[in-house]
């Protein structure tokens, strides 16, 4: 659980439960009978008031701590510890009536009307106003026996929507004096690396630079705002973390960031490895409830070994998971799928056994009303037990947990392989919104080709990779690199010479601008490799590999080598036009791949899923 100065040790040897459970929801006659519920099944973590800034204050200035520290005590008292959260994701509507010009905004001027996550934090006097909230609320609760850590916000993020936020002035501006700062106040250095004599695009002074959107602008100028925007969220939790450890130095402090997946993270700006730096815990959130059960637990497996990854140092845990069905009378899109407590005990044992120290349940009861009206609760709809209930109080107790302790054991003896997470390969191609699809199931495809060979994945960012951190396992993947600087094309080629490099079908085709490596695409790494790349075939082909039939490929990288004995696979169509080309040249230590291997692996055919494990990882 995050609370790691204040948790005993017999919590972090195993695994921590925890649930969120919010006093302002309920009546003060029932938190007595509810918190003694949470503890009689074992759970020890109750998260709390990330949205809970209107019920503490009122009005600007006024703070009524009454009933906030009643709940507080009240949970104390049965021994079970506190979350806290700040509560900047919901600002009251006292706040944006003194500041009606502080919400996000799109590209074409509309205000975000959203009910949370709508407020831009580089609005100066806003800003000012939330820091006063979240001071008062560090310091009234800092010396609490029950308050063991403390939450940034919720799920921080821009507005948590398809529409590209955030373009407000005080935004633009703040993104102008990084730029400044980036280029080293050279408007010739920003005009090169943007390529801005391309349609007349130049600019002759700083404040010409505004608003940018994919395809209605340039895309490496594009490149450099989805960095600042994410830097940016990045920042706002750094802010905050700073003001919590001024109020208290001795505070355990970190965020929930769910895992999105690559297309929705673009749009609300979310770097999950910059987001988790300097923070002593991270959590997830992740939802999963499709109906497909064996894909939900798989995406469950890929989520929790990237988001572990992002935490680095910090204590991984997660930090809401459905708790149960929706009690609902209407469709809804979201964790939709009716399933019953052994799905619950699924995604436990996935939690578990890829690295989270803690998993709290999100709802412990389902809401009344509000946005989120009958949304997973743990218990029935009156808080009573439940079937989940009571396969929660077989799970959690610290006797109970030999299985799951067993799972993560066997993880921990697995072989390494490093998987590349490029997330400046994922913004430049934001620009061509149709290509974050295709990247998201070549991630996910090869995260299951290697999780079903028996290897413990970790990601890592594009800065790890140029700080050298891909020699650390005997297995690296790079598997939508498209972007590579010359630094982590040299970290690549000098690592452990007995390392096995597997490269994908676009590897450092771009520079870390965004250009196009003209004289030799894929740099250095082609030239060790032996390989020369060549055209990107954008059709479908029906391909068979040595008897094996592979579902429809959706392109193909021209590769060539010196040697043909170099030439591990080939492919060939199985109906027109007619086709017989390298899939795979392996050359020495490398392995590079014409084509898309994990969204291949993720649609074959069980035959044809054995034989990609057999070519690329024996």
């Amino acid at each position: 659980m995050p609370g790691m100065a204040k948790s005993t040790r017999a919590a972090q040897a195993g695994i921590t439960f925890g649930t969120a459970y919010y006093g302002d929801h309920w009546p003060e006659e029932q938190w007595g009978r509810d918190l003694d519920q949470i503890r009689s099944l074992g759970i020890e973590v109750v998260r709390f008031g990330e949205f809970s800034w209107s019920w503490f204050e009122p009005r600007p200035g006024e703070f009524r701590w009454e009933l906030y520290g009643r709940f507080v005590d009240m949970a104390a008292e049965r021994g079970l510890r506190m979350v806290l959260c700040t509560p900047t994701a919901t600002p009251p509507p006292w706040f944006l009536k003194m500041f009606p010009d502080s919400r996000l905004m799109d590209a074409d001027g509309h205000l975000c009307h959203a009910h949370r996550h709508y407020w831009c934090w580089n609005h100066r006097a806003s800003r000012h106003q939330a820091e006063r909230t979240i001071r008062a609320l560090v310091s009234h609760f800092k010396l609490h026996k029950g308050v063991v850590a403390w939450q940034i916000d919720n799920e921080p993020n821009y507005a948590e929507s398809t529409t590209l936020y955030d373009f407000n002035p005080a935004a633009t501006a703040d993104y102008r004096m990084w730029l400044r700062e980036k280029y080293g106040d050279s408007l010739d250095a920003l005009n090169s690396a943007w390529y801005c004599n391309f349609w007349s695009q130049r600019y002759g002074a700083w404040d010409e630079i505004g608003v940018l959107v994919p395809q209605r602008s340039n895309p490496h100028a594009w490149l450099d705002f989805a960095r600042w925007r994410e830097w940016n969220l990045g920042e706002m939790v750094r802010w905050q973390a700073r003001l919590i450890r001024e109020e208290d130095p001795a505070a355990v402090v970190g965020t929930n960031i769910p895992e999105t997946g690559v297309k929705l993270s673009a749009c609300i700006g979310q770097d999950y490895f910059d987001q988790a730096r300097d923070l002593d815990w991270i959590g997830t959130d992740l939802y999963y409830a499709t109906g497909d059960r064996a894909a939900d637990v798989r995406f469950m497996r890929y989520s929790c070994d990237l988001m572990r990854s992002a935490a680095g140092k910090a204590e991984f845990i997660i930090a809401e998971t459905q708790a149960g069905p929706h009690q609902r009378t209407w469709p809804s899109g979201f964790a939709a799928e009716t399933w019953d407590a052994g799905y619950l005990r699924e995604s436990i044992e996935a939690y578990a056994e890829h690295g989270a120290r803690a998993v709290y349940f999100f709802l412990f009861r389902p809401t009344p009303g509000g946005n989120e009206i009958g949304m997973n609760g743990l218990t029935a709809g009156d808080g009573g037990p439940s079937e989940r209930t009571r396969l929660v109080e077989s799970l959690a107790p610290a006797g109970k947990q030999k299985k799951l302790l067993a799972s993560r054991d066997r993880r921990a003896r697995r072989p390494r392989a490093l998987m590349h997470y490029s997330r400046d390969s994922i913004r430049f191609l934001q620009f061509w919104p149709a290509s974050l699809e295709l990247l998201q199931r070549s991630y996910s495809g090869w995260h299951r080709m290697l999780d079903e060979a028996g290897y413990a994945i970790d990601f890592i960012s594009d800065e790890q990779l140029a700080g050298g951190a891909a020699s650390e396992a005997k297995l690296l993947l790079l598997p939508q690199s498209h972007l590579m600087g010359d630094e982590a094309i040299a970290a690549v080629t000098g690592s452990d010479k007995r390392q096995r490099i597997i490269l994908g079908p676009h590897t450092a085709m771009l520079d870390e601008r965004g250009q196009l490596r003209q004289q030799q695409p894929g740099g250095a790494l082609a030239a060790a490799a032996g390989v020369s790349l060549g055209f990107w075939y954008d059709l479908k082909v029906s391909a068979g590999i040595k008897g094996i039939k592979l579902p429809p490929i959706t392109g193909y990288r021209d590769l060539t080598t010196n040697s043909n004995k170099s030439i591990a696979a080939e492919f060939r169509s199985l109906k027109a036009p007619p086709l017989k080309k390298p899939a795979l040249i392996a050359s020495g230590r490398f392995r590079w791949a014409a084509f898309d291997v994990g969204a291949v692996y993720d649609q074959s055919s069980a035959p044809g899923r054995t034989w990609l494990r057999r070519k690329f990882l024996g």
